[in-house]
């Protein structure tokens, strides 16, 4: 019986290893097409009429100079690509609303270096053709695809400023209890940014490797020691953004369609704007 058991993870493991490595060059030709263009037009125009309508109403004195803290939580994080895009245009009508820092975990991660470069369109695109690809390649492992593609990203965009970009990550430890959360904030090249991604992502299948590696340490996704990676030196009030515990509809992580993604997105536009006008949003805290 065991060994019935490992030829059925050794045949899946393989088919899963032949589709990430054929999948990616999908991904590529997908992300640099303009596919979703369209899509991500009318998110912006949802945004722009939101404004008109509750631009009286809302209060951004809360959102000057301000550290954010992201959790990680896989495609969820389009709820957060949704806040943000919002925030980003709400921006271009108030000059109060100023980020800090921004510190993450995994995809919160992920959405800080977006962030930091003002690029959330980008992101958005990114997410919506790695589920394009996931539909038409289902055993291809997300995260192996989402790093080799998000390395022409940081090739692009380069280095943040020190202490600007606060990554979280799990680093093994052979004494108990074996896992110690790191979080770095200063890089000391593109590829060490690179590896710090790497590292704050790293789940064992999901990765073709079983584990990150970060300047010689093994390394899991922050998730496992400090998904909610918050400033300690309370320098400044933080933005707490929480996706994880999203509504049962979207209890998953990985296996949304395009039009969940949207739908999530959406939810994150309304609740920041709920939020900015006073109502308790469990998703979103300031502290």
């Amino acid at each position: 019986m065991i060994n019935y058991l490992i030829i059925i993870i050794i045949f899946f493991s393989s088919i899963s290893l032949y589709q990430s490595y054929n999948s990616k060059s999908y991904f590529k030709r997908v992300n640099n097409s303009n596919k979703f263009n369209r899509i991500i037009h009318k998110l912006n125009m949802y945004c722009h009429n939101k404004i008109q309508q509750n631009k009286h109403l809302i209060n951004t004195d809360k959102l000057n100079k301000i550290d954010l803290v992201i959790t990680g939580g896989g495609f969820k994080n389009s709820y957060a690509m949704g806040i943000f895009l919002f925030l980003n245009k709400l921006k271009k009508y108030n000059d109060k609303i100023n980020f800090d820092r921004i510190s993450g975990t995994s995809a919160g991660a992920c959405t800080g270096f977006f962030i930091i470069n003002d690029k959330i369109n980008d992101y958005i695109h990114l997410s919506y053709s790695l589920v394009d690809t996931l539909s038409k390649y289902p055993y291809a492992r997300p995260k192996y695809l989402w790093n080799e593609l998000f390395k022409e990203y940081v090739n692009k965009y380069g280095i943040p400023k020190k202490d600007k970009l606060h990554i979280s990550f799990s680093v093994l430890d052979y004494k108990y209890p074996f896992l110690n959360n790191e979080i770095v904030s200063s890089y000391d090249n593109e590829e060490d940014l690179i590896d710090a991604f790497k590292s704050t992502s790293s789940i064992p299948y999901l990765m073709v490797n079983f584990f990150g590696k970060y300047k010689n340490k093994y390394t899991l996704d922050g998730y496992f020691t400090n998904n909610t990676p918050i400033f300690k030196d309370n320098k400044n009030k933080q933005l707490i953004i929480n996706f994880t515990d999203l509504k049962d509809e979207y209890d998953k992580v990985f296996l949304f369609t395009k039009d969940e993604i949207t739908e999530i997105i959406i939810k994150g536009i309304n609740d920041i704007i709920d939020f900015l006008n006073g109502k308790e949003i469990s998703n979103i805290k300031i502290m």
